[in-house]
């Protein structure tokens, strides 16, 4: 989910395009195991932390006092394999990653935040097993930063029983983390899988850069299961379970994605439990998606099970270097010589090793193997070169996809349906014609999914012929 945020400079365009660097950020996060200046502040540095302990990956409920007796709710989730994941729901953060954690012996120590806890730009928190011998198992100790502090406790949790069933995919770098969720009955079901949009977003819809939460792909799951219909959503690399796999900034490239989004389709292909196999793409998923569905029908051979459908939801026609033009074209005429050079170096592959101080932020050598990836897929040229059954869904409140950029996916694909759901924003929800509360849906899961978008959705899953009623689009107009 990338943010609704609303910028009027020249450059900050881009930063919705550079919300994409926030996997980049997430990069920041994944340091759980590396070893620091001192454990005073890298927990992670402790050789203790491999000792056998009662303190067992899973879910954590508690508190900690930030002064005054105010006790915070916190909510710690110690992933397997390494890792850590933080909810403060008072403070409207969810998912937030930890940038280390190590369990020694009975001792539980995580940071939250970067840097140092005792520069005071970190939260660094300990604690220590009451009781070995008593469930569930509780810890107690305290938070520091910066010289100040207080009390904490944890207490271990169950998960909440969903339905979910946790289902990992093996990946280049260890395990994306994801939720399959069956419908009622025998089967064989229809399955989509659902790769999410843009940024550190999660399988539930959800980006931890963000306060609060969608949950819109969430919300689609449980409502296309009512409707008999399975679907897989995944913890995309960088964000949600599957942080740890983000990397350094340098290490990751967009070209991931695609690799990822196309080990999860195979890894279902020849799975009976499915009678078809549809994959949903959203927002920048779309181009992931799109691009996975098209590499699996290339190397299809024989009685190798190929992609029955593919859905497109908010997804843009326009290509990454047509985005990022778009941004540089209010620029003052003397950096656009430069921002051109730049492009077109990128374009042909070639990083630009020092840009100026004006775009030393995007164009960073670290973020450019990223963009020189991005740059390289064209979700127009993708759907053209495959002729799976494809439907393109779009919302007459998206600001952040226009009706226009939903055109050129038509147009690329004359063949496609392409449907219109009336009063859907960008990330799925029915909203008021309202500017504030359309962005108020990014961060509140109350807000319903648009009417027609599941029965939409589960229609062409099964295969079946679309409901009536619903606008339809073609390259021109809506009708």
């Amino acid at each position: 989910m990338g943010h609704p945020g609303r910028y009027n400079l020249p450059m900050r365009k881009l930063l919705f395009a550079a919300a994409f660097a926030a996997m980049a950020a997430t990069a920041t996060f994944a340091q759980t195991t590396a070893p620091g200046p001192s454990p005073a502040t890298d927990p992670a540095a402790s050789p203790a932390a491999a000792q056998p302990s009662p303190i067992v990956p899973g879910r954590y409920e508690g508190a900690f006092d930030m002064g005054g007796g105010q006790a915070t709710p916190l909510i710690l989730r110690i992933l397997e394999g390494g890792g850590g994941l933080i909810d403060l729901p008072g403070q409207n953060l969810y998912g937030y990653p930890l940038s280390g954690i190590a369990i020694s012996g009975g001792h539980l120590a995580f940071i939250l935040g970067t840097g140092d806890p005792v520069a005071g730009n970190a939260i660094r928190f300990d604690a220590d097993v009451k009781d070995p011998s008593v469930r569930p198992l509780r810890l107690e100790g305290g938070w520091s930063q910066n010289g100040a502090g207080s009390s904490l406790w944890l207490a271990w949790a169950p998960a909440p029983d969903t339905g979910d069933i946790p289902l990992s995919v093996e990946v280049k770098g260890g395990a994306l983390r994801g939720s399959l969720l069956l419908p009622a009955g025998e089967g064989p079901f229809p399955l989509v899988v659902i790769v999410g949009g843009a940024g550190a977003t999660d399988r539930d819809g959800n980006n931890y850069n963000v306060p609060g939460r969608c949950d819109s792909m969430r919300s689609l799951a449980f409502a296309l299961r009512d409707l008999g219909v399975a679907t897989y959503r995944y913890d995309k690399r960088g964000a949600g379970e599957s942080y740890v796999l983000g990397g350094g900034e340098g290490d990751l490239v967009f070209g991931d994605y695609v690799d990822d989004a196309a080990a999860v389709i195979r890894s279902f292909q020849g799975d009976a439990r499915f009678a078809r196999l549809v994959v949903a793409g959203h927002t920048e998923g779309g181009l992931v998606a799109a691009a996975a569905v098209r590499r699996i029908a290339d190397g299809a051979g024989a009685g190798v099970r190929g992609v029955d459908g593919l859905i497109l939801l908010c997804a843009s026609g326009r290509t990454a270097i047509e985005t990022v033009d778009a941004g540089l074209a209010d620029l003052p005429a003397e950096l656009k010589a430069e921002a051109g050079a730049i492009m077109d170096s990128l374009e042909a592959g070639k990083p630009w090793p020092s840009p100026s101080d004006y775009f030393a932020d995007f164009f960073r050598p670290s973020f450019q193997p990223y963009l020189i990836s991005w740059f390289g897929f064209d979700i127009r040229k993708e759907l053209a070169a495959t002729g799976v059954p494809l439907l393109i869904v779009q919302g007459d409140y998206d600001f952040q996809v226009t009706l226009s950029e939903a055109f050129l996916l038509a147009q690329a694909r004359p063949d496609a349906a392409a449907v219109v759901i009336p009063g859907m924003n960008h990330v799925l929800k029915e909203v008021p014609q309202e500017l504030d509360e359309n962005y108020r849906s990014f961060s509140d899961p109350s807000f319903p999914l648009a009417r027609g978008l599941t029965g939409l959705v589960a229609s062409f899953a099964r295969g079946e012929s679309l409901p009536e009623g619903l606008p339809r689009f073609d390259g021109g107009a809506v009708r």
